[in-house]
Parts: structure tokens; C-alpha cells; sequence
């Protein structure tokens, strides 16, 4: 099949910013690795290059990407090849509004997205992700089988499991199924009697790093290193906080062996983790690089765990902003949360950071947290403005969205008038300050995501 025109330049041009993309001639099971978001979002995910590479790590599997953007057609960024080319397909979703650019893909893909619908000549389809931690529902008439949890110790089981299928005559679709539902971390709707998310107890056997390096993603050049998974924090409103049985660290020998690999392809580094300031061996780290000519970031800090030295280091590294999550200017609204830092913990943070030499920053916060009065914007207001007096803060405003798993979650979602109210009485508060600039995410987009966070499956039925 001719490749959508969207893509045929497009690929070329990805490829060729490509630092470590894995080529294989076609084996037993080809193999499609789709990310149903864009390029950019999805090389940004250390997930996804975790599958890529561990499928690929088998001798008879060939392993493939392929993204979706503009509403084209995908196709695998290795080969220009269309999906239904393939013999398995496998959807890394991070996002549940993402469920629904699955269905769109199978359907341009011409391939039907029921699964009591597809043959043995049909791909296979399965999913992986941070989502099925928590509801993939939605996809259970969509999917073969699931990857639930961490799938590091499943990727080589499900590998060897395929390419018994497609060798054998007698194997049939059935058997196959039946076969993996044995397999700890594996749901096949249908069959699997209990959905339990696979948890490692410990990280370091796997390397969790960036397997290709590109300048298309949110990260540009950047090496990723995984820190740790889970938080020790646990904010009622955060999955991540929750859906570990324990947070897991890297042992320092672990995060510098990896450095090395990515010294060898670039000199900037990403360390990526809930809150990365949080990491025991945070003083080896920085004494590692201390010397090294290298740019150091992370993806954001906690403000507890900010330190002048991480401020100096982080500075001297080439990092000439930083990010906090405060989720609220109310103090007592942040406690209540569980999210206890006080006001006085963040204006230190931020006045040691513009006595370093930072000249930015930006804060993730939310509204509509349950309990949230108008009291509490108030203090949102004057919380941002004495921010603003020290360092021009961006601020990134998120509609909170009850999830799975967390002690919020059988919250409802506040009604979009009420939200859109709280964002025009924010606006309206702070549209004269120059040295704020307020982003907000959708109140729609954040509805959809509220009813794809805790939906069943019949959300999906339009497309089966």
C-alpha cells in the first residue's frame, strides 16, 4: 500500500534525526510498536522505548514504530509500511484520551477494531501503558490482551509466546490467548479471571533510559534516565502515588552506568522521576557531572527537597528555569490534599532560585480540587502575585480530574460552568500583572478525560 503523503517526507525526516533507531530484516513476527499520539509526545515516553527495544531484543521478532498525527494514516516509521502489514499491534498509552485515537486508528488502518470480529490472518492487538494501571476498560472490546503494569520481565515471555504462534499450523488464535492469560502481568478480556497490574521490586536489572535520541521531542537531544518509579509522597489526587505498592529507587551505580551509554551519543541529560529532587544519591549524581562538560535537567522538583546546592548545580549545567507544583495557592487547601508544603517553603525555593541566576519559572497548578472554595482562588491570587514579584512565573492550570486508585477517586469532576468560572475569576484577578502568564488545559478535554478515567466498555461502542 502507498504511503499517506503526510508521511512520506515526514518519516525521512525523522529518521534522519535519529540516533540509535533499530533496523531488522523481516523475522518470524513483525511487530509494530503504535503510539496514538505524536512523535513528539511519544518518543518522549521512556515506556515506549522500553518496549522498542525489548521486543527487538528477540531474535525472531522485528519491532517497528509508527505514531499518529494530523489524523493521517499511520505508518511504520522504520519501513513506510501500513499497519495491516503486520502480524501483531501494540498501543503504549499513557493518556486515556488516547482510547479513542485507537479505535480511529484501526478503523483508517482498515482493521476492525472489535476483536470477537478479527481472524488468525488479522494482527494482533494489545496494549501497554501507564493506563492499565488504573481503567483501560474502554479497550477491553478492542484489545486481544493487555500488558498490565511493568512489563519489563513480560516483554521476552510474550516475544517467545509469538513467535510460537506464528511458526505453528495447529495454534490457533484460542490457544494462543489461552496460553498467555497464564502469564503474571498479562489480562486477555474474557478469559483472565482478575486484572492485577504487574509491580517489579526492584528497578535496576532493567535500564529504563532513552534507546534512541532525537531532536522531535519534548526533551531535544536528551539522554533519559529513569530515577525511581512511584512517589513517597502520595497526594490523594495522584496516581502515581498510589498504584505502587512502595516507591523503588536506582542505585546510584545504576543511573552512572547508563550515563555512560548516553555520554556516547550526547552530552545533555534528562533524569526523570515523580519528584526527582527526591532521589537518596542526589549529591553523587551532581558530583558526577560536577566536572563534565554537560547539560543536566529534571523533569520537575519538588520544593522540600531543593536544595542551594541542586539550584547551583543545575544552574551551572545550563538550566535556566525551573519547574514546582504547587497545585494551589492555598496552603490550607494544599494540606488538605495532602500535598503539605507551606507557602513560606515555595517563596524560599523561589528566591534562593533568582539568587542563583534563574530568570523563570513555571508552576503546575489545579482547580476544582474537592473542598476548593473562593476563598481559596483569593489565595491563589496573592499566593502567584508574591511569586511574581520574585522570578516571572508561567503557570500552568489544570482542571483536577478524579482518578482510579487515588482517595479521590470517587470525586466527580466539577461542572465546566463552575469551571470556567474559577478560570475567568482567575483571569480577571491577575490580568494586569505582566510577569504571569496563566496557560489553562480545556475544561471539555478535561471532562472527556474524567469519563474515560473511570469509564467501562461501552464507551468506545460507536466504532466496534
Amino acid at each position: 500500500m502507498q504511503v499517506a503523503g503526510y508521511w512520506i517526507a515526514k518519516r525521512k525526516e525523522l529518521l534522519e534525526k535519529e540516533t540509535g533507531t533499530i533496523n531488522k530484516v523481516d523475522l518470524s513476527v513483525k511487530l509494530v510498536l503504535c503510539f496514538p499520539n505524536s512523535y513528539f509526545i511519544g518518543m518522549s515516553n521512556l515506556g515506549f522505548h522500553s518496549a522498542y527495544a525489548a521486543f527487538n531484543e528477540h531474535p525472531e521478532v522485528r519491532a517497528e514504530r509508527a505514531f499518529y498525527e494530523n489524523s493521517e494514516e499511520p505508518v511504520c516509521l522504520e519501513s513506510g509500511r501500513a499497519l495491516n502489514a503486520y502480524n501483531v499491534i501494540g498501543f503504549s498509552v499513557s493518556f486515556e484520551l488516547d482510547f479513542e485515537n485507537i479505535a480511529h486508528i484501526l478503523k483508517i488502518a482498515r482493521i476492525n477494531p472489535n476483536r470477537q470480529m478479527r481472524a488468525k490472518n488479522d494482527p494482533l492487538i494489545f496494549v501497554g501503558g501507564f493506563t492499565t494501571f488504573f481503567n483501560i476498560k474502554p479497550l477491553y472490546p478492542i484489545v486481544d490482551f493487555a500488558l498490565t503494569g511493568e512489563s519489563e520481565t513480560v516483554f521476552p515471555l510474550i516475544s517467545e509466546a509469538l513467535v510460537e504462534y506464528h511458526n505453528s499450523v495447529l495454534m490457533t488464535k484460542f490457544d494462543f490467548l489461552k496460553k498467555i492469560s497464564g502469564i503474571s502481568g498479562v489480562f486477555v478480556p474474557g478469559l483472565s479471571k482478575q486484572y492485577k497490574p504487574l509491580i517489579l521490586e526492584d528497578l535496576n536489572p532493567y535500564d529504563t533510559c532513552s534507546k534512541i535520541v532525537s531532536s522531535e521531542t519534548e526533551f531535544k537531544d536528551m539522554f533519559l534516565v529513569e530515577l525511581a518509579r512511584g512517589c513517597f509522597h502520595a497526594c490523594n489526587f495522584c496516581v502515581s502515588g498510589h498504584v505502587y505498592s512502595k516507591p523503588r529507587v536506582r542505585t546510584i551505580d545504576n543511573i552512572l552506568r547508563m550515563c555512560e551509554e548516553g555520554a556516547k551519543v550526547t552530552d545533555r541529560f534528562g533524569f526523570i522521576a515523580a519528584a526527582p529532587s527526591d532521589y537518596p544519591a542526589l549529591d553523587e549524581l551532581c558530583d558526577y557531572f560536577e566536572e563534565r562538560r554537560s547539560f543536566i535537567s529534571f523533569s520537575s522538583l519538588r520544593a522540600t527537597s531543593v536544595s542551594k546546592r541542586l539550584l547551583q548545580f543545575l544552574f551551572m549545567k545550563g538550566q535556566k528555569s525551573i519547574t514546582l507544583a504547587p497545585e494551589s495557592g492555598s496552603e490550607k487547601l494544599r494540606y488538605a490534599v495532602n500535598k503539605k508544603i507551606s507557602d513560606n517553603v515555595f517563596f524560599e525555593v523561589v528566591n534562593n532560585a533568582a539568587k542563583t541566576g534563574f530568570f523563570k519559572l513555571k508552576l503546575y497548578m489545579m482547580i476544582g480540587l474537592p473542598e476548593e472554595t473562593n476563598e481559596d482562588l483569593e489565595k491563589t491570587v496573592i499566593f502567584l502575585e508574591k511569586i511574581a514579584k520574585i522570578l516571572p512565573v508561567a503557570v500552568s492550570l489544570t482542571p483536577f480530574v478524579p482518578k482510579p486508585c487515588t482517595p479521590f477517586a470517587e470525586y466527580e469532576i466539577v461542572d465546566k460552568k463552575i469551571l470556567k468560572n474559577k478560570i475567568m475569576f482567575l483571569r480577571k484577578a491577575l490580568r494586569l500583572n505582566k510577569r504571569i502568564a496563566l496557560r489553562f488545559d480545556g475544561v471539555a478535554t478535561a471532562h472527556k478525560q474524567a469519563k474515560f478515567a473511570k469509564g467501562d466498555e461501552s464507551l468506545l461502542e460507536k466504532y466496534l
